[in-house]
């Protein structure tokens, strides 16, 4: 029902306290505050407004091999992931993501997703490999990296501190990838409160990665996205109605420059 109702335009959620009810609820009150204050200045819009339409692939057809795409989101992140991925193909390189959610929410966050798109879509485990047209989702409670195995790039899951006030957090994933893939990473920071994911785009940017950041008008909060953009690390905004085409696109630049495209 959480995921339904973030899907259908809720702005937010809290999970109910576990154990005393009255001690939860006194932890939960700074969270409280901060969600309410973000969700009277959100930019809140349907899931049916968001236009969505599939990628067209370039002339060549052909993704460049070796490509990873890592996306950050928070705050209205639900609807913008499903509007991005549900326009991806089924040929798309590995895609990393991590949403800010609680544990227990991440695996039927998947589960949705991967019945709604081409791509296969997997809550992340520690040691899975990374192949493409997969879609890998960082468990609530935990952090998502790449590592390597070997000759192969596989999800590595964490259980240390907060990161950027988050866990998971996108700056460990972001930083992750730009350390292991360089000038092979696409990656895009969606809506969202805070700044998590800024400091991990710049590195990603200054490794030779492709970054892109949402844009102020159709982010629900544009907090994450704006941090990245005046910290230098976003090379080009766009709205969510067409970031799934930029994210393809840029996957397919030395694909495209390899047959004369």
């Amino acid at each position: 029902l959480t995921l339904q109702a973030l899907e259908l335009g809720a702005v937010d959620f809290i999970p109910k306290p576990s154990g005393d009810q009255r001690d939860g609820m006194l932890e939960k009150a700074a969270e409280i505050v901060e969600k309410v204050k973000h969700a009277a200045r959100a930019n809140v819009k349907r899931l049916d407004k968001i236009p969505t339409r599939k990628v067209q692939l370039g002339s060549s057809g052909y993704f460049s091999s070796g490509k990873i795409v890592a996306i950050g989101s928070s705050t209205g992140g639900v609807e913008a992931i499903q509007a991005v991925m549900t326009s991806l193909p089924a040929t798309m390189p590995p895609i990393l993501i991590t949403q800010h959610m609680p544990e227990s929410f991440t695996g039927a966050f998947a589960d949705r997703l991967d019945k709604k798109m081409e791509l296969k879509v997997f809550e992340a485990t520690d040691g899975q490999r990374i192949l493409p047209g997969q879609v890998y989702i960082a468990p609530g409670g935990r952090h998502l990296q790449l590592d390597r195995s070997g000759a192969h790039f596989v999800c590595r899951i964490s259980d240390g501190d907060k990161v950027s006030v988050h866990k998971p957090s996108v700056d460990v994933l972001f930083e992750s990838v730009a350390r292991l893939g360089g000038k092979s990473v696409v990656a895009a920071i969606l809506t969202g409160m805070g700044r998590d994911g800024a400091q991990g785009l710049l590195e990603i940017r200054e490794a030779g990665g492709i970054t892109l950041g949402q844009d102020e008008e159709s982010s629900v909060v544009y907090g994450m996205p704006k941090a990245a953009f005046e910290a230098g690390a976003v090379m080009k905004q766009h709205s969510l109605s067409h970031m799934a085409q930029e994210i393809a696109r840029a996957c397919q630049e030395d694909a495209k420059r390899a047959v004369g495209a």
